[in-house]
């Protein structure tokens, strides 16, 4: 009887404990997956701060690309290339012939082409007295001295024929013909001597590089009394001034009171 009965209350208490057990694991699990739902959802009730929208303009910041109508206008300074590019007349044209100096056979050749192309041409005592500069209309075919020493615009030994416009296509064409391994620069004179002598000219041989920053004529018809490069430092609106007037000796003692 004394086991039965210690059996008994131990299958009893083994029963209730069991029980109770069971019993807060069945009210627990709800609350477990209460919680965890809660925390899932959490994110999604909150409110998110708002991202900056880079694509959207910002009024407050200046605007660099809008003009400031609140400045003064500059100046607006002579653009002498329009001048240039509207077509002006090729009063005449120059012919250069380029050798190095160091070579002896090269020199010789060159001296010999040159009096040939005099020779042919009848140009014995026709040395141009006017600046190289000048487009000289009315002038007729003359050689220039030799110039032994590069010379802006070119960089090496040349010499160089003055021909009238109505000449150039014959004068051209002997000298293209018998240019030998010279290099010959051809190029027009209408005053805009950039233009000239980089835009408007032509190379038979090869192509050599010219310093074009010397030129101080940069409209139709201008002409500089000084020679290039210019000692005296003539601005395009002074030459324009200079040119105007009928006789250079005038012109002078003005330039020199500038």
């Amino acid at each position: 009887y004394y086991i039965t009965n210690n059996l008994r209350m131990t299958c009893s208490k083994t029963c209730v404990t069991l029980f109770y057990i069971l019993l807060v694991t069945l009210l627990s699990t709800p609350c477990l997956e209460a919680h965890s739902v809660n925390r899932n959802t959490r994110g999604a009730d909150e409110e998110k701060p708002d991202k900056p929208d880079y694509d959207k303009p910002d009024n407050d910041k200046p605007d660099y690309d809008k003009p400031d109508n609140d400045k003064p206008d500059k100046p607006e300074k002579p653009d002498y290339d329009k001048c240039c590019d509207n077509g002006p007349k090729m009063h005449s044209y120059h012919i250069h012939v380029l050798f190095w100096t160091a070579s002896k056979d090269r020199t010789a050749s060159a001296l010999t082409l040159r009096g040939e192309f005099i020779e042919k041409f009848g140009l014995e005592g026709k040395e141009c007295e006017m600046n190289r500069g000048d487009p000289a209309p009315d002038h007729e075919m003359c050689s220039y001295p030799v110039v032994w020493e590069p010379e802006a615009p070119f960089p090496t030994s040349e010499f160089s024929f003055f021909v009238p416009y109505k000449e150039i296509q014959r004068a051209s064409e002997w000298m293209l013909q018998h240019r030998g391994d010279h290099d010959v620069f051809i190029h027009p004179n209408t005053g805009c001597e950039q233009h000239d002598h980089v835009l408007w000219s032509t190379w038979s041989g090869d192509k050599w590089p010219l310093d074009a920053s010397i030129f101080s004529c940069n409209y139709p018809g201008c002409k500089p009394l000084i020679g290039r490069p210019c000692p005296l430092g003539i601005t395009n609106a002074q030459s324009v001034a200079i040119n105007s007037l009928s006789e250079k000796k005038a012109a002078i003692q003005p330039l020199m009171d500038i």
